[in-house]
């Protein structure tokens, strides 16, 4: 079986995630030895959460394209396993690709969705384990320990923590990402059955055990069987090592594998929630799930993945990333207001989305990490940023307007002015800046109007 090799690259990618990891943890929680006896669990809880480890970012894209890769050629039956395992971790992928029998179309749009889960993983990896270790680090606080004497007690721990998390998180996108390529070489030749292959060890899954005499491990069912409908295509739960292989007539006429058409009624087997069903069909090898953004919303990282999508050109996936907001305001030409369960009012704000939202605009009003560096808002599925000028300084209104395309990736940007001299100010300074920003309208809200300047009329 192949599945050494996906072992191999869990292995070699545990090492390389810990160490990015690790780089993530302390950056974010480097201090001054001096002051760690006035911390208290508020000053925890508040901490920044710092810009994404770019490296970490290119790790996961690796480790995810591979084992999408592996499981591509592995179905196609066109590498060898002696091909693959001695080659170096960095210089597989470039092996593969050359492998894959894909065409000059299909790569080029994969590509972008990889990097897009990369990205999720990534940034949600850094923030889910900052998280606890913020709570570990006040705990201590709390039993009176100081903040250096409570972080190296965290760091000495950081290996198995790290490694633990790669083998729950990781594991389940590698095995997802594997299975999506397995299916995508084979729809081009779809097999007349399925056969599921299971590690048994001390390691299986009750989960998994339950299935090997019913249907894995020798046993193939039909491709057009029920199961693979209903319940899919592993992983079926996090850890999950299960894979699967096609199997064809001559298999099932030399007797090599038992065809099994036990009725899906009759097979007792329950994947764990969000798990099973197929990956290309449902597109789980890259989209986010509720749970993923649930915790992007809820950690205020929601803006970095909605910029990551845009720069993808995804921006019609803003749809899905927002679907748990709520709205708060219908405005008067079929504009709305929404906002995530978790967003701080700011009464300018909220005023200025409602006037939006009068004049037909649609707006999701986003949460923002505590250094505010989140994007304000999806405006008619483009990022947006909002800004209310209290000054006539033109180096701080051209500042404004520099960050709002430069930082946020904005191609709407709206900006309540006060007076006449803001206005012109404003107009100038973007004549003189739109040639290197992405922004594609500017909002003027001047005088209780609301006009739209097209980038052309800078140009």
């Amino acid at each position: 079986m192949h599945l050494s090799e996906l072992e191999d690259l869990c292995e070699a990618g545990k090492k390389r995630f810990i160490n990015e990891l690790s780089i993530s943890l302390n950056k974010c929680f480097k201090f001054n030895s001096k002051n760690d006896k006035t911390l208290n669990k508020k000053d925890i809880i508040n901490l920044p959460i710092n810009e994404v480890n770019k490296n970490l970012v290119i790790l996961s894209k690796k480790i995810i394209a591979e084992a999408l890769l592996l499981g591509y050629t592995h179905a196609s039956g066109k590498i060898a396993l002696a091909d693959v395992t001695p080659l170096p971790f960095e210089e597989a992928i470039d092996f593969l690709k050359a492998k894959v029998p894909m065409t000059k179309e299909e790569w080029p749009e994969l590509e972008p969705k990889l990097r897009f889960r990369a990205f999720t993983v990534a940034r949600l990896a850094e923030v889910d384990n900052i998280e606890r270790m913020k709570k570990t680090i006040w705990q201590g606080l709390e039993k009176g320990k100081s903040f250096q004497e409570t972080w190296q007690s965290v760091k000495n721990h950081f290996e198995k923590m790290g490694a633990g998390y790669f083998e729950t998180v990781y594991r389940t996108n590698i095995q997802t990402a594997y299975s999506a390529g397995r299916l995508m070489q084979y729809q081009n030749n779809m097999p007349p059955a399925w056969e599921l292959l299971v590690i048994e060890d001390g390691r299986t899954s009750d989960t998994c055990k339950g299935i090997v005499s019913q249907i894995g491990n020798g046993h193939a069912l039909p491709s057009n069987h029920g199961f693979w409908q209903t319940v899919g295509f592993p992983p079926y739960h996090f850890n999950c090592r299960t894979s699967f292989r096609a199997v064809y007539d001559y298999e099932l006429k030399n007797g090599t594998t038992e065809l099994i058409t036990t009725p899906i009624e009759n097979i007792r087997f329950k994947a764990q929630k969000g798990f099973g069903g197929n990956p290309i069909a449902k597109e789980s090898f890259w989209k986010l799930t509720p749970a993923m953004i649930k915790r992007a919303t809820d950690y205020g990282v929601i803006g970095d993945i909605v910029k990551q999508a845009r720069d993808l050109d995804m921006q019609s996936y803003f749809p899905e990333l927002l679907k748990g907001f709520k709205p708060v305001y219908k405005g008067k030409k079929k504009g709305y207001v929404q906002i995530a369960s978790n967003w701080e009012y700011n009464a300018d704000e909220i005023m200025s989305a409602q006037r939006l939202a009068d004049e037909g605009h649609k707006i999701y009003m986003l949460p923002r990490t505590i250094k505010a560096k989140s994007p304000d808002m999806i405006i008619d599925d483009e990022i947006g940023e909002m800004k209310h000028l209290d000054t006539i300084v033109q180096g701080t209104i051209r500042k404004h307007i520099k960050y709002s395309g430069e930082a946020q990736r904005a191609r709407i940007v709206y900006i309540n002015v006060k007076s006449e001299k803001q206005k012109i100010r404003v107009l100038k300074i973007m004549k003189e800046e739109i040639k290197n920003l992405p922004l594609k309208k500017l909002l003027l809200d001047y005088n209780g109007v609301i006009k739209t300047f097209d980038r052309k009329y800078f140009e």
